[in-house]
C-alpha cells in the first residue's frame, strides 16, 4: 500500500506538500496537479483516521436539515435538497474535506442532545444546518462557539452566521410581472406559515400586490399533493388568471387539478413555480419559475463555512444574499 512519502517521493517534493496539495491547501497550482497525478498513479488515498491524529481536525462537515412531522418531507419524497447537497459538496471536496448528511426533526425530544453528541465526539470540525421553519433554536446554548453555519435562519444576532436567499426578491419578481401582464384575479399557494422561506416569498408578492389585487390565497405543504387540493378549494370560490405557487413541487399538482378540469395553461390560467428544479422543465408545458439558485447556494454554504473554519472571524454582515432569477416558460402568457 502506498504512502505519503512514496508520493512525495515520485513527485520530488517533501511530504508536507503532498499534505497541502491533496488537502486544498495553499500551493503552487502546478505542484498540485503533479502530486494529483502522482497520487492517482500509486492509488494513494490519505488516512483519514490518522491525519486526525496529527491535526486534531477530522476533515468532515456534517449538514442536518430540520423538518417537521407536521408536514411532508422533503428529503424522503422530493430531490429538491440533492440540488444544495451538490454544490455543497463540490466545495467541501475542493478544501479536502468529507460531507456526512442528517435529517432530524424539529419535535425529536433528543435534539439538543444530538447536537451536543455530534460537536463532543470528534468527528467532524463544522456544521451546516436548514432549519427551514421559525422555531426556537435551544440548541445554540449547546452549540457555543462550534463552527456552524445557517441557511435562512429567522434569528438574527452575533452568534448566527448565516446565508441568505432574497425570497422576498423572488416573491417580488412574481407580482410584478403579474403586473405587467394585466392580471387582476390572482391565486397564490404558499407554503406552511411556519416556514421562513414561504413567509418571505408572500411578503414581497404582497408588498407589490397589495390591495390593488384581488388575490385568494391557499396553503400547501410544498407537496404536489397539497398543490393539487389548494387549486381545488381556490377555484371552487372563482375563476383566476393567474396562480402563483410557492416551489415547483406543489404547481406540478396545480397543473394536474387543471388538466382533470379541461381547464388550459396559460390559456385559462397562467402559472409560475419557485425554485427552478429539474421537474420545471420536464412538465407540460414547461413551468415558469423562479431559480432560486439551489446549487450556488449549496456552494455559498461551504465557502461560508470554510472561511469561518479558516478565520474564526467572520462577521454577519460580510455574508452574501443571494438574489433568485425570474425564468419565463410557456405555463405562463407573456405579456406586451
Amino acid at each position: 500500500m502506498s504512502t505519503i512519502k512514496d508520493v512525495a517521493r515520485l513527485a520530488g517534493v517533501s511530504t508536507a506538500t503532498v499534505s497541502l496539495a491533496l488537502n486544498g491547501k495553499p500551493v503552487n497550482e502546478a505542484t498540485r496537479r503533479l502530486v494529483k497525478s502522482c497520487a492517482k498513479k500509486l492509488n494513494y488515498v490519505p488516512n483519514r483516521s490518522g491525519r486526525t491524529l496529527i491535526t486534531g481536525k477530522s476533515s468532515t462537515i456534517l449538514l442536518v436539515i430540520l423538518n417537521s412531522v407536521k408536514y411532508t418531507n422533503l428529503v424522503a419524497d422530493t430531490t429538491f435538497f440533492y440540488n444544495y447537497i451538490e454544490g455543497l459538496l463540490e466545495i467541501a471536496t475542493e478544501h479536502g474535506y468529507s460531507l456526512t448528511f442528517d435529517v432530524k426533526n424539529w419535535e425529536d425530544d433528543d435534539l439538543d442532545e444530538y447536537f451536543h453528541r455530534k460537536i463532543q465526539g470528534k468527528g467532524i470540525d463544522g456544521i451546516i444546518i436548514i432549519p427551514q421553519f421559525m422555531r426556537p433554536y435551544s440548541f445554540l446554548e449547546v452549540l457555543g462557539d462550534f463552527p456552524v453555519v445557517f441557511l435562512n435562519s429567522y434569528l438574527k444576532g452575533e452568534r448566527i452566521s448565516s446565508l441568505y436567499v432574497d425570497n422576498y426578491w423572488g416573491g417580488r419578481l412574481v407580482a410584478q410581472y403579474f403586473q405587467r401582464c394585466g392580471f387582476r384575479k390572482i391565486g397564490f399557494i404558499n407554503g406552511p406559515e411556519e416556514h421562513y422561506d414561504a413567509s418571505e416569498r408572500k411578503r414581497g408578492f404582497f408588498d407589490v400586490l397589495g390591495t390593488s389585487h384581488n388575490i385568494i390565497e391557499a396553503f400547501g405543504d410544498w407537496s404536489a399533493r397539497s398543490g393539487y387540493e389548494a387549486a381545488g378549494r381556490i377555484l371552487s370560490q372563482r375563476k383566476v388568471d393567474a396562480l402563483f405557487c410557492g416551489n415547483d413541487f406543489m404547481a406540478s399538482g396545480v397543473m394536474r387539478y387543471l388538466y382533470t378540469h379541461l381547464l388550459e395553461i396559460p390559456g385559462d390560467v397562467s402559472i409560475i413555480g419557485y425554485d427552478n428544479t429539474s421537474l420545471s422543465s420536464s412538465l407540460y408545458p414547461r413551468l415558469s419559475t423562479v431559480d432560486g439558485q439551489l446549487r450556488e447556494i449549496g456552494k455559498g454554504l461551504g465557502y461560508l463555512l470554510f472561511s469561518l473554519l479558516n478565520s474564526n472571524s467572520i462577521s454577519v454582515a460580510q455574508f452574501p444574499v443571494i438574489k433568485p432569477k425570474l425564468v419565463i416558460r410557456e405555463s405562463s402568457r407573456p405579456y406586451g
